[in-house]
């Protein structure tokens, strides 16, 4: 069961089509011209009170597009590229962050950017460089991880430990296979 003060669907949409959460992409504010759009909720972070929402959109003679959104207990809102979220207290203060995986907002390189969350408010935010996986969190050994798959026949998987190094998110990869340049 979902608790008191988590968004139904509607509060949820009504949230994302207020606050403009397309700037920059291609849902605009025209795009309530298409409604009625479908909201589904994903998943609900007991750890943190956040909740994943996917939006897709009917767009006349295209092909079905959709934004995955984490909504913050406290209403803030964050576009995710890949619907992982991770919870941990990386910096030890005694406070567990939530972790999101975002585009990088480059053309043409992948990058990604991995960003942190204390309270609802964004703590760390790093943009990484490196060849396409498919990104998620796990956990390994009681610590949280970025896990990447290849996208080649074999499909290869890869566990990159993330830190926090001076207030800089870091990540490697144990094996040295992988090369993660910050951006």
């Amino acid at each position: 069961a979902l608790p008191a003060n988590a968004y139904t669907p509607q509060e949820a949409l009504k949230l994302i089509l207020q606050h403009h959460a397309f700037s920059g992409s291609s849902l605009d504010a025209d795009t309530k011209l298409f409604l009625p759009l479908d909201i589904t909720p994903e998943g609900l972070f007991e750890r943190t009170g956040g909740q994943i929402f996917t939006l897709e959109i009917p767009y006349p003679n295209i092909p079905l597009l959709s934004h995955t959104f984490y909504i913050t207990p406290e209403g803030t809102m964050y576009v995710l590229t890949y619907s992982s979220i991770g919870v941990t207290d990386a910096d030890g203060n005694g406070i567990d962050e939530t972790w999101m995986i975002q585009s990088g907002g480059t053309s043409g390189l992948f990058t990604f950017t991995l960003a942190a969350l204390e309270n609802g408010q964004m703590k760390y935010q790093d943009i990484f460089l490196m060849n396409h996986l498919d990104l998620s969190f796990s956990e390994k050994e009681g610590r949280l991880c970025l896990h990447g798959v290849s996208q080649t026949d074999t499909a290869e998987a890869y566990d990159f430990d993330i830190a926090l190094i001076d207030g800089n998110i870091v990540v490697t990869e144990p094996t040295g296979k992988w090369d993660i340049e910050p951006y």
